[in-house]
């Protein structure tokens, strides 16, 4: 039952430590957290209870089952980059916030961070994504960024940089203040469509997922995209809303896919409907595309799973957030995973939440999830 902390005293002795313990009153934090956030919220309880009588057994289960996939992960790149800043001030003269550079830190971003999220459950992933062509620097950047078993495929885009996001953060509070792009996403030239394409058309027969992260920055076009939904192989499509192109990247853009997941301002612009509760939005004609299963996230409140014959809301696991930069990828790419293996479409939306939760704690793209941590999660919230 206590065999972990034997582990752990054998680490910090490995490193020069000294474990010692206190006569004080202990407390399992595992528990506590169970008790004070999860009990609050009455359909969360009943939800982990449930789980606990599955058992662990249940999702290492899952976990085997996408072991052996092969994955086509198709999307944009995007580096990230943090500025660190102490804020001066209002100058005398000027109606601005003047603050001082302290650091920074850069992160591979974009479909990069999301196939590194998946690296540590499959064997296989198969990228393909586009980088500035005279960005040598930047293709050295994501080449020492990227997990060794993801197959990296890039395409050179013409007269345009690879896209870069940097935000500006108060490191007071760690809170984001403003961002600048460094982006050009006119449409591929007739050689980069093609050079997607042939990509896509090598890889296909080899993969049994395909999924694509479509930040709308102007790698996947309307022909990659007939072409990928006439594919055979298991589709999940994720297509992003953010300020470079807010109206002009919706989701109804696919015909169709196996598996869609968005959130819930993507989900509301591609309805055109800014009130109606989600249930009632699926239920109303609309162009969205057609899929087996659909998930709308809704950020600290978990998300609603569509199905043909149901529909499922699962609340999230945590209110303490570090940063919500990926986690809305993570979700999509990790659930995208157990979606292809048939799991059921609750445990998919629940599985998302688990990434999710593990993925705000995690500042920028810092690290990515890995499967231990995973398990480890799951295992503290059902306990």
């Amino acid at each position: 039952m206590y065999k972990n902390i034997f582990v752990e005293e054998n680490e910090v002795k490995k490193n020069g430590g000294v474990l010692k313990f206190t006569d004080n009153i202990s407390f399992s934090s595992s528990s506590l957290l169970n008790e004070n956030f999860f009990l609050k919220n009455k359909k969360l309880s009943k939800i982990l209870n449930d789980y606990k009588e599955k058992g662990m057994n249940h999702f290492i289960s899952l976990i085997k089952k996408i072991k052996n996939k092969r994955v086509l992960l198709i999307g944009d790149t995007i580096i990230d980059k943090y500025v660190y800043t102490n804020t001066l001030g209002k100058p005398a003269k000027e109606s601005i916030l003047s603050v001082l550079r302290k650091d920074e830190k850069i992160f591979a971003g974009g479909v990069i961070a999301a196939a590194n999220n998946i690296s540590d459950f499959c064997k296989n992933v198969i990228l393909i994504t586009g980088v500035g062509e005279k960005s040598h620097q930047d293709l050295a950047f994501i080449k020492n960024n990227i997990s060794k078993n993801i197959k990296l495929n890039v395409i050179g885009l013409k007269d345009r940089p690879t896209t870069k996001k940097t935000r500006f953060i108060d490191s007071s509070y760690m809170k984001k203040m403003f961002e600048v792009y460094d982006l050009v996403d006119n449409p591929l030239n007739k050689i980069e469509e093609n050079s997607i394409l042939n990509k896509i058309k090598k890889n296909i027969s080899k993969v049994d997922v395909v999924i694509v992260t479509d930040f709308g920055h102007g790698l996947i076009n309307k022909k990659i995209i007939n072409f990928l939904s006439r594919s055979k192989v298991f589709l999940a499509v994720n297509a992003q809303t953010n300020s470079a192109n807010k109206g002009f990247n919706l989701i109804t853009k696919y015909p169709k896919a196996d598996y869609i997941c968005i959130d819930e301002p993507e989900f509301r612009l591609a309805v055109q409907e800014k009130k109606l509760p989600i249930k009632d939005l699926f239920s109303k004609k609309t162009n969205l595309p057609k899929t087996n299963l659909f998930i709308v996230t809704t950020g600290k409140e978990g998300c609603f799973v569509k199905t043909k014959n149901s529909f499922l809301e699962i609340p999230a696991f945590t209110d303490t957030v570090v940063d919500t930069i990926g986690a809305g990828d993570v979700f999509f790419v990790l659930s995208a995973l157990f979606a292809s293996t048939k799991a059921s479409s609750f445990d998919v939306g629940f599985l998302g939440n688990v990434s999710g939760a593990i993925k705000v704690s995690i500042h920028g793209h810092s690290s990515s999830i890995k499967k231990l941590q995973f398990l480890k999660f799951i295992e503290s919230v059902i306990k």
